[in-house]
């Protein structure tokens, strides 16, 4: 059975790992990346040896946020989908 590779790239450590976590539970997908933020999603990318199919991106990083990310991706490797993820600290909303 063919999987589907999965990239995740988002600053929030406990929130990437609960992703990869949950997403490892189906045997359809695999997550074959797992970056801070862009900048290193970005290096990862230019070195790897497989690419991912899909990629869970957070818009609000450092270094590099999604938004640039997902520009430079789009430019770089058209064929690879993104999944925006964001979440506003102000619990008032």
């Amino acid at each position: 059975m063919k999987t589907i590779p999965i990239a995740i790239v988002d600053d929030h450590t406990l929130i990437s790992k609960a992703l990869e976590n949950m997403i490892t539970e189906n045997t359809q997908y695999r997550v074959i990346m797992n970056h801070p933020n862009g900048e290193e999603f970005i290096a990862g990318v230019e070195k790897a040896s497989e690419l991912p199919a899909v990629v869970l991106m957070d818009v609000n990083m450092p270094y590099k946020n999604g938004i640039e990310t997902t520009e430079w991706l789009t430019e770089h490797y058209p064929d690879i989908k993104v999944i925006a993820l964001t979440m506003d600290d102000d619990e008032r909303i």
